[in-house]
This record gives structure tokens, C-alpha cells and sequence, in this order.
């Protein structure tokens, strides 16, 4: 019994560990969204979005509330870390959502599919060098989510209250497809116009 017990151990020190190595590397733990979050980001993904992207998606709380609201929609969820990625795997393993694909990668180093919709809930540090990459590879006036963090120097198109405490306000830009240092022409059109909701 205490041979189990160890191994358990070891086991649960080793996910820490590389855990905390993985949030070293890409400079963000893999925090989840709550379930109020989720489903508050979820309503707010345009109804008829067909490809929608998650960018460092943990352990899948919000690609699974995104596949089961958007069931026409593909969501592609990303992440890199090696535990929650596992964690995500197991879950469209015993809980599969047809639209959903789980990849274990980190997105900043690929060339992204074309997409529609790309969602995330990152960190101040990471947010401003995001936005070159989306504005390249994105679809032209895509649509960018981003939970609990804004992005320094370029006004949201709206603004929504997810009724969270870790992450209350939901942002909302337009992608023009413009050059990756200038803000979307589309920022602030009478669809997105800027609202607290």
C-alpha cells in the first residue's frame, strides 16, 4: 500500500513540476475559465461562426462549452502544456464532442488554420504579441474573444460582463487583416460597437 502511495505521489509532484515548467516556457499558467465564464464567452461567439479557435485552452472547460454551443462550428482547441492537454484529451475521450479537435501545440509557432473566431484567456504579457500573428493569419474582419485581459493600446469593438470574478470583463476586437501594428478599420461598428453588457 505504501509502494502505491508513493507512486501516486511521484506522479502528482511530476505533473506539478512539469506543469511549472510549461508555465516558464509559454509565460501563462493553464488556468481554466470557470463554468460562468465559459458559458458567458460561449453566447458571445457570433452564431454563425464556422471555425473557432482556442489559444491555450488548459484542461477544455471553454472548448467544451464552445462545441456544445456552436455544434455547427469546428473549435480547434491548442495547448502546449503537457497535464491539462492530457486532462482535455481523456475528457473528448469519455465525453466526445464531434466538432471539437484537441491539439497539443503551441500556437505561436504554427501557422494557424483560418478561422473565423479565435478565443483566449491569457495574460497582459502575451496579449500584445498575439495580435501581429492573428492579423496575419486570421480570416480578414475576424472576430478575437479574450477573457479578463484587454489588449494595451487598441480600443475593444465591445465589452461584455461574464458575471466571473477571476476574469469579469469579456473583449471583443475585430481583425481588419490590416498591417499587424495598425488597429482594425472595423473597430467600433455598429455591430460590435462598444457595450457593457
Amino acid at each position: 500500500m505504501l509502494g502505491f502511495e508513493l507512486l501516486v505521489l511521484a506522479a502528482v509532484l511530476t505533473g506539478i513540476a512539469v506543469t511549472a515548467v510549461y508555465c516558464l516556457r509559454t509565460g501563462a499558467p493553464p488556468i481554466s475559465s470557470t463554468y460562468t465564464s465559459a458559458r458567458a464567452i460561449a453566447g458571445v461567439v457570433p452564431a454563425d461562426a464556422r471555425v473557432i479557435l482556442e489559444l491555450g485552452a488548459g484542461c477544455g472547460r471553454l472548448a467544451f462549452a464552445l462545441a456544445r454551443r456552436h455544434p455547427r462550428a469546428k473549435v480547434i482547441a491548442f495547448e502546449i502544456s503537457p497535464v491539462p492537454w492530457l486532462f482535455m484529451r481523456l475528457r473528448q475521450l469519455v465525453l466526445p464532442r464531434r466538432n471539437l479537435v484537441v491539439r497539443r501545440a503551441d500556437f505561436r509557432r504554427l501557422r494557424l488554420p483560418e478561422a473565423d473566431v479565435a478565443v483566449c484567456f491569457l495574460c497582459y504579457e502575451i496579449m500584445p504579441r498575439l495580435l501581429p500573428q492573428l492579423q496575419r493569419q486570421m480570416a480578414p474582419g475576424a472576430v478575437l474573444i479574450s477573457s479578463g485581459f484587454d489588449i494595451p493600446g487598441l480600443p475593444p469593438a465591445a465589452v461584455h460582463d461574464s458575471g466571473d470574478g477571476l476574469a469579469p470583463h469579456i473583449y471583443v476586437y475585430r481583425l481588419g487583416g490590416g498591417p499587424p501594428d495598425q488597429p482594425s478599420s472595423h473597430s467600433g461598428s455598429s455591430a460590435f460597437r462598444m457595450s457593457i453588457t
